[in-house]
């Protein structure tokens, strides 16, 4: 169903095998509303955290169930799989028709060439010739092949078939890679640093890696004085430019890239069920509200947002892959070397 108020953060590992929680919110209230995937819960999924303006919940618009549900619809999938064709098959017709012209051509031979006396034993020895040269048994012998193979890693393997026509391909496999998700040696990301433009030109660049415990005591700069340090347009985007979400334990949802985003830039974001998306800047002196989310769109391949500062100035802050975000900018805003950095 499609969410109309309110937000949800939900687990849909049941279904994509996705790990980490993803976030919902409610589609925006105007005419013409286009319902996207950050709208819609499926069935199946667990829902971790449900905000709203309705008794402190999320309000949606149940759009089906049972099995036209995407959960049905995936178990449809593997109960009743749709049945496919191989190559060999699309050219079976091909062998077929070959073969036929071969046994035509047999037939007049031995009509011609050959002379066993009665005309009955040469129609007889030409109606064996065509029998084995275009065998009716040969497709029903493969599908037995197969429906044997089924049988017997069933009861010696414990492995079941559901289509026992994928088995040949299991022939052509030289290479099998088993992958996992989550398996990698450490959980989540970190922003390492940025490199700010000024003037159409590269400044020094940030650091706003994680400080250890050690260097701390030695001196080293945390990193909530890193980012007091650095641009307050930087400050902004780090900041607001995202979707992720904060959860009643304080611990981000989002996307990971985005997490380690707002984690770096130390402001805090609302409080769960909170009417208005207003952050926080680290030493509490600052405050931002964000105005609107721009989702990422496919087609741009930019996310982004607009947001008010307290001067009440809006800031329009876009995010995107490099060559889209040259695209938008101005010649004389792009540095030299942008593509080298």
């Amino acid at each position: 169903g499609y969410i109309v108020d309110g937000a949800v953060v939900a687990n849909e590992s049941m279904l994509t095998g996705e790990p980490l929680p993803v976030p919902k919110v409610a589609v925006e209230k105007y005419d013409g509303a286009k319902f996207t995937a950050k709208n819609m819960v499926y069935a199946g999924t667990l829902c971790m955290q449900s905000t709203g303006s309705h008794l402190g919940h999320a309000v949606m618009v149940v759009t089906a169930t049972g099995g036209l549900t995407t959960k049905g619809q995936l178990v449809r999938m593997v109960m009743f799989p749709q049945s496919v064709r191989f190559k060999y098959d699309d050219q079976l017709p091909i062998v077929y028709g070959i073969m036929f012209a071969y046994a035509i051509l047999l037939s007049v031979l031995y009509f011609v060439l050959t002379d066993m006396g009665d005309w009955i034993v040469t129609v007889m020895q030409v109606l064996v010739s065509v029998l084995q040269s275009l065998n009716p048994m040969l497709p029903v012998a493969m599908v037995m092949g197969q429906t044997v193979a089924a049988k017997r890693l069933r009861n010696h393997h414990k492995i079941f078939c559901l289509q026992p026509e994928r088995i040949p391909v299991a022939g052509k496999i030289s290479v099998m890679v088993f992958d996992k998700t989550g398996t990698i040696t450490k959980d989540g990301m970190e922003l390492s640093g940025a490199v700010p433009v000024e003037d159409g030109t590269f400044s020094t660049r940030i650091d706003l890696s994680r400080t250890p415990e050690g260097d701390k005591l030695c001196g080293s700069m945390s990193l909530s004085d890193k980012v007091a340090k650095s641009p307050l347009l930087l400050q902004y985007g780090l900041a607001a430019c995202h979707t992720v979400t904060s959860m009643r334990s304080g611990r981000l949802v989002g996307n990971q890239v985005e997490v380690a985003m707002v984690e770096a830039s130390g402001w805090a974001l609302p409080e769960v069920g909170s009417a208005e998306m207003l952050l926080t800047s680290p030493d509490g002196s600052s405050q931002l509200r964000v105005v609107r989310q721009l989702e990422f769109e496919h087609t741009r391949m930019t996310s982004g947002c607009v947001v008010r500062d307290e001067e009440g100035r809006l800031i329009v802050i876009i995010k995107g892959s490099y060559e889209r975000v040259q695209a938008g900018c101005k010649a004389s805003a792009v540095p030299r070397d942008y593509v080298e950095v």
